[in-house]
């Protein structure tokens, strides 16, 4: 259902391409035949509430058969009390080189010993799915250096090459795009080290820890209430923790923290280079730092439910950094703060994800924030449900540079978004020796919304970049001062497209349909003007060049 969301405006923009020399979309009046229906539209949109109504992050199963297919151990169905989380907890010792003392763990043993044999079983298999994640991690880096690894740490800002665009501009005929492959080949170091990066392993390693968190938390919920409030169990190491329903207070690193209830203040650090999770089942919790930010690892914060309030300073609420970060928040109203590279933040090939399912959220940052990746990077933000407002100073809500992929999904609420300059889908550059554009979107599903920004925003691309603003349903209203609204220029493609509702705008100097030197702009209001003879040049362009992740789109609607 979320993919179906981000996938939604590319989807009116981007008709069917298919394997064949002929594609699908072979005219301007083949796509327009292909259009929704404002009722079609709608009606998707309209059923996303109860469709989240319906949507639960637990999975009940069988705990003790998901741990004998996690770990292979069939054995310890035939034994009286099979010690589930005391050898799980001695292979994570095993994995990451922890020195524990008999003593100190015969102690912790005897603590966990009472504990009902399905909660401690749910506490084992997502450790078990920690120690599965840490080693995709290690496999994802089997190719870095550790000097590699440090170079990715204090250089991970990738920029563009301005003097080849110039070049190519003036040595070849016009076109909307470039030939990418006249450009820089794969001699910047960070570009090389990026591609060695096996990204595949590290999805693989989030999928597994979300599949045992799943299965795991309605475990964990059932037997919230049933424990002492002030409970905590902290193994020797001080890396797996769980919480009781109190009020509590964590602070340090940890690798596993699980809590229960209560109203929290969670100030505790992942440790980089490895897999980390923090579950928290319910209660209005505060959570400050640096949370949710991976660097070479994977990192996971899950909130299942309250009124939550997240503050940090930079690289915090869902930062990667050549890794993967994931903070999901599946019910409340929250409140996100924090500095610079916050908020869905990636750079260096990382995958950061920040998901809010429902509740009415307001998220402050100062930059670098809200759907904002650079570098081969993907910055994803979805909210689901519920009337959220978004401040930044720039280079957030949907921006991407340097091959980076910002992305913000926001599908249902009347929201208001406040920005200054590169914001609200805007893009400029391309990944040096790689065929993928600095690409920022904006996407907004159904709501009367609100749009405020200085310049270089609400669609604006520069420099063979793309910047998209999409509103689809409802009475917006735009407001920037200069260079917005579809701007573009140096090969930069921009598009600010609404297509249904009574919308008014404000803009001046270089906005509206503006295309500077070498730009292209589309500016969409309604769906009768949406496809015209520039839209599909645009898309004869992108699929000529084979230009990511638009390739990867065209792809993927083709089958």
């Amino acid at each position: 259902m979320k993919k179906g969301c981000i996938f939604l405006v590319l989807l009116l923009l981007l008709p069917t391409y298919g394997t064949s020399q002929q594609p699908a979309w072979s005219s301007p009046q083949a796509v327009a035949r292909e259009l929704p229906t404002m009722e079609n539209v709608s009606g998707f949109i309209n059923a996303v509430p109860s469709l989240l109504d319906g949507f639960s992050l637990a999975t009940p199963r069988n705990v003790t058969m998901e741990l004998v297919v996690a770990t292979g151990k069939v054995d310890m169905l035939y034994r009286e009390d099979p010690p589930w989380l005391e050898e799980a907890v001695l292979e994570f010792y095993h994995l990451h080189n922890f020195t524990v003392s008999q003593q100190d763990t015969d102690l912790f043993f005897s603590q966990i010993a009472p504990l009902p044999d399905e909660f401690s079983q749910s506490i084992a298999l997502l450790v078990y799915a920690l120690n599965d994640a840490s080693r995709s991690c290690t496999f994802a880096f089997r190719n870095l250096t550790a000097d590699e690894r440090q170079f990715l740490r204090q250089h991970n800002q990738s920029d563009t090459n301005v003097t080849d665009v110039l070049r190519y501009a003036l040595s070849e005929r016009i076109k909307i795009f470039p030939n990418l492959d006249l450009f820089a080949s794969n001699t910047d170091k960070l570009s090389l080290l990026v591609q060695k990066i096996d990204r595949a392993a590290l999805v693989d390693g989030g999928l597994g820890l979300l599949s045992a968190v799943r299965v795991a938390l309605p475990v964990l919920e059932k037997y919230a209430a049933r424990f002492n409030q002030s409970m905590v169990l902290e193994d020797p190491s001080g890396h797996i923790r769980v919480g009781g329903s109190d009020n509590t207070t964590h602070v340090g690193t940890c690798s596993l923290l699980i809590d229960l209830g209560g109203d929290d203040l969670i100030t505790v650090r992942h440790p980089e280079e490895a897999a980390a999770l923090l579950l928290n089942v319910a209660g209005n919790d505060r959570y400050q730092g640096q949370m949710a930010k991976s660097f070479a690892g994977i990192s996971m914060l899950i909130d299942v439910r309250g009124n939550d309030f997240y503050t940090a300073n930079n690289w915090s609420q869902s930062y990667a950094c050549a890794g993967l970060t994931a903070l999901v928040d599946m019910r409340g109203d929250d409140v996100y703060a924090g500095g610079s590279h916050v908020q869905a933040a990636a750079r260096a090939g990382g995958l950061a994800v920040l998901a809010d399912v429902r509740g009415n959220d307001t998220y402050h940052a100062y930059s670098h924030a809200q759907a904002c990746a650079n570098g081969n990077s993907l910055a994803l933000l979805v909210d689901g449900t519920g009337n959220d407002v978004y401040t930044a100073e720039g280079y957030a809500q949907g921006y991407g540079s340097s091959g980076g992929l910002g992305l913000l999904v926001d599908v249902l609420g009347n929201d208001i978004y406040d920005a200054r300059f590169y914001a609200q889908g805007a893009g400029q550059g391309w990944a040096n020796g790689l065929k993928k554009l600095g690409t920022g979107v904006l996407l907004d599903g159904a709501g009367d919304d609100t749009y405020t920004a200085d310049r270089f925003s609400q669609g604006y691309g520069k420099i063979v970049g793309v910047g998209v603003m999409a509103d689809l349903l409802g009475n917006d209203r735009y407001a920037a001062r200069a260079s917005s609204q579809a701007s573009s220029e140096l090969f930069g493609v921009a598009c600010l497209l609404d297509l249904f509702g009574n919308n008014t705008y404000q803009r001046s100097l270089h906005s509206g349909g503006y295309e500077g030197t070498w730009g292209t702009a589309l500016l969409v209001d309604g769906m009768g003007s949406a496809f015209n003879q520039k839209l599909w040049d645009l898309l004869q362009s992108l699929a000529e060049y084979d230009v990511a992740p638009f390739s990867l789109l065209f792809g993927l609607i083709g089958g």
